[in-house]
């Protein structure tokens, strides 16, 4: 018989999990090192293509680290 509030919780990780891939992946897409014509003379053009650098990074690494708390998480709720 399964558990079915085991069933609900993996569920619920498994959406949290594709919810905030899917969301990562189009703040990626979105992101250009150039700067808009809207924030020419308030912004440095370098320190913006700076910073578009630092949200790719943060974000694949965080990416990398959300996937492998689900798998841990996934690994100790099905071993018990």
């Amino acid at each position: 018989m399964v558990n079915s509030y085991l069933v609900f919780i993996v569920c619920v990780l498994s959406l949290s999990y594709l919810l905030e891939l899917v969301v990562s992946l189009l703040n990626l897409r979105s992101l250009s090192p150039e700067l808009p014509a809207e924030f020419q003379g308030v912004f440095d053009a370098q320190e913006y293509a700076r910073s578009q650098e630092y949200t790719r990074t943060t974000t694949r690494f965080s990416l990398v680290e959300t996937t492998c708390s689900l798998a841990v998480t996934l690994v100790f709720i099905f071993a018990g």
